[in-house]
């Protein structure tokens, strides 16, 4: 387990939540699926003044909102979630603390800093793990991120983690469950996977904004194509900003993901739930997810391309960090020092790594071609996954 921060935190919490082993198909994937799939996110930050930019993809639905995704699973499956929020540092502690010792795991919104630098910022970014123990004699927490085995961290930092975060209603925010674990059967578990096709299929098509849903990889393309001020060539003009670019491309395709945008995971929900009711067109839907995964990760692997010996070192390195993550030898500061490495590395490729007009066309134009492809891909599943939503399949095998 533990491919996204998320869905771990959810099963993590089922675990601990439940007095019986769980249901066979309660996997990572099916909550992954249940809570909406595979989605879409474009966004791209230039702040001149401050000569800061930045680039952002969203792989999943409701990205947005973990806390929504998170209860949405939890409700899908009838169980009774309880969402917490207060900017009071101490109370929010205080409350964390009585649940924990009286035995009530909660998963907590913290900044990622806390897991990958010595230092916390003020306005960091969050991620989500599952609080299993907190020892005010020892100083220390147990919090499971990722994976099962929990990771130790000080209370401080637990403390920090969870204040310092850019979000505003995420700091301190808290999520778990109340009542009595409730029995899990295939028949509730096929209907919260139903529900969260269609959270897929509502999500690709968001009209909030072209930023979400599957219009966002229309604007992806456009801004690599294009010469207009909001375009690839424009904002990310500098050296430092487009290989920050390239690098965040890479990382958020393959980092908290199952290294294919979360599409193949998605494919292998989807390929699972079609056995399950015997409808062979979430099947070809899977194939078609799992052919796109692979495009996905295609986009990453050349936006760092390996002919630069420093891209090429920096995909080692996170090939290294994430075996590292899962090893038993595991070591918190060890980790912290292996992302500063890939920190260093992205700072040192901004120094001295050039790229001519052409080359810059050349990629970008490459990139736009493979996000065609996606969309022509996905455009299809998302039909399928329409048809099979009306499907008697669902009945007929559930009944």
């Amino acid at each position: 387990m533990g491919f996204h921060s998320d869905t771990s935190a959810l099963l993590n919490l089922l675990k601990h939540h439940s007095k019986e082993p769980l249901h066979e198909l309660l996997s990572e994937e099916m909550l992954l699926g249940i809570g909406g799939g595979a989605g879409y996110g474009y966004f791209t930050f230039f702040y001149e003044q401050e000569d800061f930019s930045s680039f952002f993809l969203g792989t999943r639905a409701l990205w947005e909102s973990s806390e929504a995704f998170i209860s949405g699973v939890l409700k899908a499956l009838d169980l009774k979630p309880s969402v917490k929020q207060t900017k009071d540092r101490k109370a929010a502690f205080d409350q964390l603390y009585k649940q924990v010792s009286n035995g009530t795991p909660v998963i907590v919104a913290i900044n990622e800093d806390v897991f990958r630098r010595n230092t916390i910022t003020k306005n960091g970014y969050q991620t989500y793990g599952l609080v299993l123990e907190i020892n005010t004699n020892t100083g220390l927490a147990k919090i499971a991120l990722r994976k099962e085995e929990p990771l130790e961290i000080s209370i401080e930092d637990l403390i920090l983690g969870r204040d310092h975060l850019a979000t505003r209603k995420v700091i301190n925010q808290s999520i778990f469950l109340k009542g009595a674990a409730e029995e899990m059967t295939a028949k509730k578990i096929a209907a919260a996977a139903r529900a969260g096709i269609e959270i897929s299929i509502k999500s690709a098509h968001n009209p909030r904004m072209s930023n979400f849903g599957i219009t966002a990889l229309d604007r992806w393309m456009t801004s690599l194509t294009s010469s207009s001020k909001q375009s690839f060539g424009r904002l990310f003009y500098n050296t430092k900003h487009l290989v920050n670019a390239l690098y965040y491309t890479y990382y958020w395709i393959v980092q908290n993901t199952d290294g294919y945008a979360l599409r193949s995971s998605y494919a292998r929900f989807l390929h699972q739930i079609g056995t399950l009711i015997n409808e062979p067109l979430l099947a070809e839907t899977s194939s078609l997810y799992e052919k796109s995964g692979h495009i996905w990760r295609q986009i990453a692997e050349d936006s760092l391309n390996s002919d630069y010996p420093e891209f090429r070192l920096m995909k080692d390195k996170f090939q290294e960090l994430n075996e590292y993550f899962y090893c038993q030898r595991f070591n918190l500061e060890e980790y912290k020092k292996m992302t500063a490495e890939i920190l260093d590395l992205k700072a040192e490729a901004s120094e001295h790594l050039e790229f001519s007009e052409s080359v810059r066309k050349e990629l970008f134009f490459h990139l736009a071609g493979l996000i065609e492809e996606i969309k022509r891909l996905e455009t299809s599943a998302l039909l399928n996954l329409e048809q099979a939503l009306h499907s008697k399949k669902w009945e007929d095998n559930l009944s």
